[in-house]
């Protein structure tokens, strides 16, 4: 609302909270307008790489699934950010919410490391730096993994996977929140 009526070139424009990282201020017939930064959350995508490049992959709309079926030791790589490697478990389905812009790439999981290798040539999207989260799921329940502002991933457990994300990203584990 900021840059729609002030017209200041500064201000970020779009669906996506706390982009304002520092006070602006403008002149607004005879008033002051001010836009204040809000929350903060480290590891979103923001961290990772220019607006110009992230507010593409960013969700927008109603979120639809995309559906593999994973065999341990194979992998999906997301664009290039995210490596989800399928250590252990029976066959399954890996639901991914993300923006329908979103690559994947179904692999063997000792391809990988190449893949990121190559990574420039190979993914519109990738991280200068990548860490690795391992995620032991015990129980017989429905996870979802998070990853940043970026999207979701639902599986059952018992598994174990090894996600292979962009250094800093914010990822997380929890019970699924929808079914």
């Amino acid at each position: 609302m900021f840059k729609a009526l002030t017209h200041n070139t500064t201000a970020l424009n779009m669906k996506k909270a706390a982009l304002t990282q520092t006070a602006l201020q403008e002149k607004f017939h005879d008033k002051i307008l001010w836009d204040m930064p809000g929350l903060f959350q480290m590891g979103y995508l923001h961290q990772i790489m220019p607006y110009e490049k992230y507010k593409t992959i960013l969700p927008e709309k109603v979120l639809r699934p995309t559906i593999y079926q994973l065999n341990a030791t194979q992998a999906i790589i997301i664009d290039g950010l995210i490596a989800i490697n399928y250590i252990k478990g029976e066959k399954q389905s890996f639901v991914f919410y993300f923006n329908q812009i979103i690559k994947y790439h179904k692999t063997n999981v000792l391809k990988v490391p190449i893949l990121f290798d190559k990574k420039e040539i190979k993914f519109n999207h990738y991280a200068d730096s990548y860490e690795t989260k391992i995620f032991k799921l015990d129980k017989e329940i429905k996870y979802q993994v998070t990853f940043a502002d970026m999207g979701i991933l639902h599986l059952l457990g018992p598994a174990t996977i090894e996600v292979v994300h962009a250094k800093n990203m914010h990822v997380t584990l929890m019970e699924a929140m929808f079914k």
